[in-house]
């Protein structure tokens, strides 16, 4: 969930990342960030299967993942690729709406890490929304409204993620 964490952090680099469990910090090397995102999607997955037919959460999940997408197996991006086939009619701004309502509905303010990560969903600006734009626009090579599964891998989301 950390803006500069592991699915979120720019592609390429070695990654730092808060040791929950010893307190400090611990490196990830780039060469082991494309197996621990794939046990993210998988981790994702298990929780998720309870929510698959709520298009809103479908696109939240989706966007978790579209960051890392260049370095993920095969397998795991056919796995993300379902979640955003599956969030037909839902927008990034459903999915601010429905983060923000859910710690409205428990009575607290939206904590920092959270406010800065649902920015990404924010218009105008949020890199969630560019993507959004850019992908319904840009990715569709053959014009036939759609996008299929190679125009899909094939997207470059790096142009929002930077």
């Amino acid at each position: 969930l950390l803006a500069d964490g592991l699915l979120m952090a720019p592609v390429g680099d070695d990654i730092q990342v808060p040791n929950v469990l010893e307190g400090g910090m611990v490196t990830i090397p780039k060469e082991l960030r494309p197996a621990l995102v794939d046990m993210e999607v998988i981790n994702s997955h298990d929780q998720h299967v309870l929510e698959n037919s709520n298009p809103v959460h479908n696109l939240w999940s989706f966007y978790q993942h579209a960051t890392v997408l260049k370095i993920m197996s095969d397998g795991a991006k056919e796995a993300i690729h379902e979640y955003q086939k599956r969030a037909v009619g839902a927008t990034v701004a459903d999915v601010l709406e429905w983060h923000e309502g859910r710690f409205a509905e428990a009575g607290g303010e939206v904590p920092k890490l959270w406010k800065e990560h649902l920015d990404l969903f924010r218009a105008p600006g949020g890199k969630f929304v560019c993507a959004e734009e850019s992908l319904q626009i840009l990715a569709d090579k053959d014009g036939d409204g759609k996008i299929d599964w190679d125009e899909f891998v094939n997207f470059d989301f790096e142009q929002c993620f930077v």
